[in-house]
């Protein structure tokens, strides 16, 4: 296992270099492989946590990668897929704080790839969930900057999607929340 989990970080890493030199087809390829490894590492043993990360990695990887091909589609299905592996992720392990906030990213950033396809009402439930998890995790740890950033980013995202979705009196109380949130940063 531990030469197929090797392969799976070398696609990974194969990939997010090409994608930075803008080959997104060639990136692609080895995000492909990636996900057919890391799906054969996961049958393996299903309980592993850092092996499902991986998984869901890789169908985040491809999701991005159908976004920037104008692939709307599949970046959806690809960042379903993720979701998925991170919510059996928090099931499984609900008080580890770095998977809810994993869990909270995948939702936020399938929130707003349906806003780009004119769901509103669903992207906006998703940003909604994602917001709710950034207070949980930020009234856990007030003093952690990065759950701050966290809670002022994803109400600034909400704002986004509720003003796109004709709410301008939830997106101007989110804004409100953000600069609230993001001031002791400043």
């Amino acid at each position: 296992p531990q030469l197929l989990y090797q392969a799976v970080t070398n696609e990974n890493n194969n990939g997010h270099v090409l994608e930075s030199l803008g080959r997104i087809e060639d990136a692609n390829t080895h995000y492909d492989r990636m996900l057919a490894l890391a799906r054969q590492l996961t049958a393996r043993d299903p309980t592993n946590t850092e092996w499902q990360n991986m998984l869901g990695l890789a169908h985040n990887n491809l999701a991005k990668m159908a976004l920037q091909r104008g692939d709307l589609s599949a970046a959806i299905a690809g960042y379903r897929e993720d979701l998925a592996v991170k919510a059996r992720l928090v099931a499984r392990d609900p008080r580890n704080n770095a998977q809810r906030r994993f869990l909270l990213i995948a939702r936020a950033t399938l929130g707003r790839t349906l806003a780009l396809t004119g769901r509103f009402a669903e992207a906006a439930a998703l940003q909604s969930q994602a917001l709710a998890e950034a207070r949980k995790l930020h009234a856990m740890e007030p003093s952690s900057s990065e759950y701050r950033e966290d809670l002022g980013l994803y109400a600034i995202q909400a704002a986004r999607v509720a003003r796109l979705g004709g709410d301008m009196a939830s997106a101007a109380h989110l804004i409100d929340e953000a600069r609230a949130t993001l001031a002791p940063l400043v």
